[in-house]
C-alpha cells in the first residue's frame, strides 16, 4: 500500500467520511478518490494539497506526515 493511499484511507475513514463527502470537500470526483484508494491512480502534487485541504490540515502538516508514511513504507 503507498503512503497517500493509506493516509487517505485511514483519515477519511477516522472522520466518517464517504468518498463521495471527501471528493466534495476536495473538489474533485468520488471515482478519482476510489482511484487513489485502490491504488489504480497516485496523486499528483496539486492534489495532495487537496488532500490537506480535505482534512482540514496545513500543508505543511499533511506533507510532514505523508513523508513519515513514505519513510515507513521504503522500510518493506
Amino acid at each position: 500500500m503507498q503512503a497517500c493511499q493509506y493516509l487517505l484511507i485511514n483519515y477519511r475513514n477516522r472522520q466518517n467520511m464517504s468518498q463521495r463527502d471527501f471528493a466534495r470537500k476536495c473538489k474533485v470526483s468520488r471515482q478519482y478518490i476510489s482511484l487513489i484508494e485502490s491504488g489504480r491512480r497516485m496523486p499528483m502534487l496539486d492534489f495532495v494539497l487537496h488532500i490537506a485541504d480535505g482534512f482540514d490540515m496545513s500543508h505543511k502538516d499533511f506533507m510532514m506526515v505523508l513523508i513519515d508514511k513514505i519513510s515507513y513504507y521504503k522500510n518493506f
